[in-house]
């Protein structure tokens, strides 16, 4: 459970570093070097962000189906 609480913790990182990057990229000159920059690690950190998601999703996936009494090979 830690693995998942590292998880989620991370997501809340991740989700407040995009929300101040969006807000400092929407005050830039469109095509600027800086507005360029930020939107590529806007990008990567939506990326990332979906795979963790995706790993979040499997954890939760993988505790119902041990609740349910499956077996997961």
């Amino acid at each position: 459970m830690d693995y998942y609480q590292s998880l989620v913790q991370q997501q809340k990182e991740k989700k407040l570093q995009i929300d101040q990057l969006k807000a400092e990229y929407q005050t830039l000159k469109k095509g600027s070097d800086e507005a360029i920059a930020i939107s590529a690690t806007l990008s990567m950190l939506y990326i990332n962000y979906a795979i963790d998601q995706q790993k979040i999703i499997n954890i939760f996936d993988r505790w119902l189906s041990y609740q349910r009494g499956e077996t997961t090979s």
